[in-house]
């Protein structure tokens, strides 16, 4: 049996590597290994009061910087048992969906499409008029969009803190 290996994966989040074991030239197994290094935050948070850490901890990464945010704040409310009220909650929840619609946008048609489209990268589909390129980063900034009026900005939201939402987006927005 031979292994071949393809180290580095690329277009992945972390350090990642594919083993294709062949056997007579036919593929008998995959190993697909991704990992991503401790990024210590924690010792960031120690001896903090408790409204700097959610603003801390989101800065763990610019692409799921809300869902980082809002989870701070949970950890934080479950504690003392603080009670969120609704609107708050529905508002926290847009922040997370819109979050999940930008992240995988990113990563389906700026990671994954070059791949399929035979592409170097998105902006090379762009370029040569892709349509699934143009509506994919159309739908990625309509995520970035709910980010902003759910979490006052796309990235690193402020919005959110301990106890609920600072403010109601406005409705006009909405």
């Amino acid at each position: 049996m031979k292994t071949v290996r393809i180290s580095p994966l690329t277009r992945v989040e972390g350090h990642g590597r594919v083993d294709l074991n062949l056997q007579d030239g036919r593929v008998a197994g995959v190993k697909v290994s991704l990992i991503e290094s401790p990024r210590l935050f924690e010792g960031l948070v120690l001896g903090r009061d408790q409204f700097e850490v959610p603003a801390l901890v989101c800065r763990i990464c610019a692409i799921c910087s809300g869902v980082h945010r809002v989870a701070a704040c949970q950890a934080l409310e479950r504690a003392p048992a603080v009670s969120i009220p609704p609107r708050a909650q529905a508002i926290r929840e847009l922040l997370l969906l819109g979050g999940h619609i930008e992240s995988h946008c990113l990563h389906l048609f700026c990671l994954v499409l070059p791949d399929l489209e035979g592409g170097e990268s998105v902006l090379d589909l762009l370029r040569a008029g892709n349509q699934w390129a143009r509506d994919g980063l159309v739908l990625k900034a309509f995520g970035n969009r709910i980010q902003e009026l759910a979490g006052g900005r796309a990235i690193y939201p402020v919005n959110v803190e301990v106890g609920g939402v600072l403010r109601d987006p406005e409705p006009a927005a909405m």
